[in-house]
């Protein structure tokens, strides 16, 4: 995936793992992303144990995919009980941090403006 536009996600708080696994999973249920998604490492350089999965990366070749990207996530961190912070970074370089806590005391209105900045936000750079 290293020529398409992507989004990586990394979480910060306890079990990162199995909270990435998790959303991979969300992700993939929810049907509507047709790019590759995988669970991977960071690059070189990166803190972190050695042979840890600890980011997934989503192909977001459109803005359409990122769109969905950005509601499945928002809905993922809704639904969590733990405390986790979610960190995209997209290949363009803009990076966004998402606390879980902020998420969930959101109103549906507050979801779907913060759904569309970070659609915005991530969205493919248009050469």
């Amino acid at each position: 995936m290293d020529d398409q536009p992507a989004v990586t996600i990394s979480v910060h708080g306890t079990g990162t793992t199995d909270c990435l696994r998790s959303l991979r999973g969300w992700l993939v249920e929810t049907g509507r992303l047709r790019g590759p998604l995988h669970l991977g490492h960071r690059s070189c350089g990166a803190s972190g144990p050695a042979g840890v999965v600890d980011v997934l990366v989503v192909a977001t070749e459109t803005e359409d995919a990122t769109a969905v990207l950005a509601s499945a996530v928002l809905s993922w961190l809704r639904h969590r009980e733990t405390g986790v912070d979610l960190r995209l970074v997209a290949s363009g370089g803009a990076t966004i941090e998402l606390p879980a806590d902020r998420v969930r005391a959101l109103d549906e209105n507050g979801v779907r403006a913060e759904s569309a900045r970070l659609a915005r936000a991530l969205a493919p750079s248009v050469h």
